[in-house]
């Protein structure tokens, strides 16, 4: 039967109370943590002038990622993951706030951004994961899909605001200012997380940390999707993704445009996710996950190489709008797909490790600046395009016959 979009079937999960307070909450901690992005990239670009710099600046927020990360799915799944989500965002909050300070007092330099950078990416692979569980637990298994397509529509709604608002408040008012907003904006989302009621701890018995993260560990590798699906996100990030990380050196030496250029073009690509995400979530549950997934992701690859190639501002809007929209699906598919895969008792730490798979955007936007330094970010960023179609000609079988939540798959 052929699915058709429906409004209704789109604000499912709205249904439940709590999910709504959730997804308020993590709405202002997405502000928060896109506009501290955007203005690191460019406050580390102000203060050096170099492509380097700002990829070195990604890679430590990576490495957080990836550190923590290791360790923060034990912690979600050990602990009330509300409480979690409300100490973690006040510490974020603390962060940017304490930058925006030294900010305005001038005293800042590259070590302490580096620091702030590493903190930061590390208190975003906690959190992320376990406001993801809190959703699996309010929703259900069957609208994990059309949850997973509205926690991105808020994602990439939240985005096109705090990027625009962030360009304009770097440009008129300055860089200590907009790391003030964005660490108010983290201590803000703590207030509708705290209508969020529940329970959210694991039901079963805690092993001690190292046998919890073994537990987490052995499980992600042993399920043969389950391994497939965190590979492909480690490539698209490392090659896909990464490229945001260069959009500040695109947008000023490139398609000579300054601050708020760059906030529209952060914007453009928000604007085709929230679309993307919107569509989706009317779509409900979708059989065919792993071929659209393929699908979409080759063609946001062939579109990074297009904006790669791409010498004019408008064009370059064009394609960072569409290339969102298909960014966003291959998102709301991961996370469904993730979250489907994963058994209860370990869900918390599988999560974690698809949150780390995220820092390898920040390892591949250092390796990108690298390049970007010598070559030029428009041949970064194409060969990065290249990497992924690559990786997805080999897996088009594998990955298009994945159907979770669906009936069992084939063995290979």
């Amino acid at each position: 039967m052929k699915r058709r979009w429906s409004s209704a079937a789109g604000l499912a999960s709205f249904q439940s109370a709590g999910y709504r307070w959730l997804w308020a909450g993590v709405f202002l901690y997405v502000m928060s943590l896109v506009i501290s992005r955007l203005a690191m990239g460019w406050l580390v670009l102000t203060l050096t002038d170099s492509a380097y710099w700002v990829g070195l600046a990604a890679g430590v927020d990576g490495v957080g990622k990836i550190l923590f990360g290791l360790f923060g799915g034990v912690l979600v799944d050990h602990q009330d993951k509300r409480r979690v989500l409300w100490y973690g965002l006040l510490l974020y909050g603390l962060l940017g706030a304490g930058l925006g300070a030294l900010i305005e007092a001038g005293a800042v330099g590259v070590p302490a951004l580096l620091l702030v950078a590493f903190l930061l990416g590390g208190i975003d692979s906690v959190l992320t994961p376990a406001s993801n569980a809190i959703v699996f637990h309010l929703v259900g298994r069957e609208r994990v899909m059309n949850a997973a397509a509205l926690n991105l529509l808020g994602f990439y709604a939240a985005r096109t605001v705090a990027a625009a608002v962030a360009g304009i408040v770097i440009a008129r008012v300055g860089l200590g200012p907009v790391w003030l907003l964005a660490g108010l904006l983290a201590v803000l989302a703590v207030l509708p997380l705290l209508r969020v009621r529940g329970h959210f701890m694991a039901a079963t018995e805690r092993p001690p940390f190292l046998a919890a993260l073994r537990e987490g560990l052995h499980a992600a590798w042993q399920d043969r999707d389950l391994r497939r699906v965190l590979g492909l996100s480690v490539i698209t990030e490392l090659f896909g993704f990464s490229h945001f990380v260069l959009i500040p050196v695109m947008a000023r030496d490139v398609l000579g445009v300054g601050a708020e250029g760059l906030g529209y073009l952060t914007s453009a690509s928000g604007l085709g996710a929230t679309l993307g995400t919107a569509l989706l979530a009317g779509l409900g549950d979708i059989r065919r996950k792993g071929a659209l997934l393929w699908g979409g992701t080759v063609a946001a690859a062939g579109l990074l190489i297009g904006l790669a190639a791409s010498p004019w501002y408008a064009l370059s809007l064009a394609i960072s709008a569409v290339m969102g929209l298909l960014l966003a699906g291959y998102d709301a598919l991961m996370q469904a797909m993730v979250q489907l895969l994963s058994p209860d008792a370990v869900r918390g730490r599988i999560l974690s490790l698809y949150v780390l798979t995220f820092g390898f955007t920040s390892v591949g936007g250092y390796v990108a600046g690298i390049i970007a330094s010598v070559a030029g970010a428009p041949l970064a960023i194409a060969l990065g395009g290249g990497f992924m179609l690559a990786y997805l000609a080999a897996e088009a079988r594998p990955l298009a016959r994945l159907k979770p939540g669906a009936e069992p798959a084939p063995a290979d």
